[in-house]
């Protein structure tokens, strides 16, 4: 897809970011990156072990912090925002965690899932905890939501990590290697789920929604994401993906 339009502002923007490898090393993880996501896009980030791919969607939930140049979500650099203002642009921003979407251990999914719902009660536009219930049945969860994570399949579990990631109806979705781990049917699913989300189909989001994913070994997203995102040598180059560039 195309970069914004003059006015528009991006969903994510970053401007010669660098982030250092650890508090306790002088290397850098990345540097140099200039990367602009417009609404609706549909992006794959792909590159080799330790190569940054999480720290890209650190940097975009507002997770982690450059050490240098600015990283801003729907225009808000998040390091320069507290309270509520912090609150009202973090709710707009869903994450799916990497190796089962780091569900709470003792809590059921459909507490797992309710969790940000109680957290942010009463607070404008946030749902009532009948959308967690609702999200349970549309996720085909039914029958083992109140099984804790570690009873169920790392594909259930991906599931409804996805559910409390889309629990306040995020207009940005984060997911870190959502493939990984998953049988090919799930990953069908998951395909299939994902394109609904982007083009505004999905029954589990109120409209269209921005996705950026991470993938491994996996061709499977990068073949359906219509823009594509290398990490190679600390730097991030991107370019449009087989799908976009396939013939219709």
């Amino acid at each position: 897809m195309a970069a914004p339009a003059p006015g528009d502002v991006p969903v994510v923007a970053m401007e010669d970011v660098a982030v250092a490898a650890s508090t306790h090393s002088d290397g850098v993880v990345l540097t140099g990156v200039n990367w602009c996501v417009a609404a609706g896009d549909f992006w794959a980030v792909r590159g080799g072990q330790h190569s940054g791919k999480t720290t890209v969607l650190e940097l975009a939930a507002g997770l982690r912090q450059p050490t240098r140049g600015v990283c801003r979500v729907f225009g808000s650099c998040l390091a320069e925002r507290t309270g509520h203002d912090d609150l009202e642009t973090r709710r707009r921003v869903g994450v799916v965690f990497d190796g089962g979407g780091r569900l709470f251990p003792r809590l059921s999914l459909v507490d797992n899932i309710r969790l940000p719902l109680r957290y942010h009660a009463g607070e404008t536009g946030v749902p009532d905890e009948a959308w967690a219930d609702e999200l349970v049945g549309l996720l085909d969860l039914t029958g083992i939501a109140d099984l804790l994570p570690a009873r169920v399949s790392p594909g259930r579990r991906q599931r409804a990590a996805l559910a409390r990631a889309l629990a306040l109806r995020p207009e940005l979705l984060l997911l870190d290697n959502p493939l990984g781990n998953i049988d090919p049917d799930e990953r069908a699913w998951w395909i299939r789920e994902l394109n609904a989300l982007v083009d505004g189909s999905s029954r589990i989001a109120s409209g269209r929604v921005t996705v950026i994913t991470t993938v491994g070994d996996h061709r499977d997203l990068r073949d359906i994401a219509a823009r594509e995102a290398r990490l190679l040598n600390r730097s991030l180059i991107t370019s449009p993906s087989p799908a976009a560039t396939s013939p219709a």
